[in-house]
């Protein structure tokens, strides 16, 4: 992938992740709960003793980095 490709890609990645974020607001505002699938996902990984295959998985599936993920699923994990 070339320079701009790569910074176009960093650049709507981001744009995303805002976009996402400002929704999650406006929900949060309105009081709606959306369903989050990719939590029954992790919990089951979980409880087949699959931790760093749910850091991966929450990874790949939220866009976070790894150490959010990391803490994400250990938070997860306290809930279970």
């Amino acid at each position: 992938m070339d320079e701009f490709a790569r910074g176009r890609l960093e650049h709507l990645e981001e744009k995303v992740r805002q976009l996402e974020r400002k929704l999650d607001l406006v929900l949060q505002q309105l009081k709606i709960e959306v369903p989050d699938e990719s939590l029954a996902k992790v919990q089951e990984l979980l409880r087949q003793g699959k931790k760093s295959e749910a850091v991966q998985y929450y990874h790949r599936d939220k866009g976070v980095s790894l150490t959010e993920a990391v803490a994400a699923v250990e938070k997860i994990a306290k809930s279970m």
